[in-house]
C-alpha cells in the first residue's frame, strides 16, 4: 500500500457521517448491510448519536443467493 493511501474503512465511515449530516434521518437505529455496508453504518451511527444493529447476517454456508449460474436467471423460479 502507498504510504499517502487512505484505507478503504476510514473513507467508508467519513462517507457515512457526510451522508448522515445531509440526509438526517430518523430512527431508532441503524442496520448496515453486510459486509463493505458497516463503514458506511457506524460512521452514519456515530455523526447521528443512533446505535448500529447487526440485524442482517451473512450465512457462509450457502452460494450466493441473488445470482444464479447460465441462464438460469432468466427463468421465474
Amino acid at each position: 500500500r502507498h504510504p499517502n493511501e487512505i484505507p478503504n474503512q476510514i473513507i467508508r465511515m467519513a462517507l457515512g457521517r457526510r451522508l448522515a449530516e445531509r440526509a438526517r434521518p430518523t430512527g431508532d437505529i441503524i442496520v448496515p448491510v453486510p459486509e463493505s455496508g458497516r463503514p458506511y453504518g457506524d460512521g452514519a451511527s456515530e455523526a447521528l448519536g443512533i446505535p448500529t444493529e447487526q440485524a442482517i447476517h451473512v450465512n457462509r454456508f450457502v452460494g450466493r443467493n441473488f445470482i444464479l449460474p447460465g441462464n438460469a436467471s432468466e427463468r421465474v423460479q
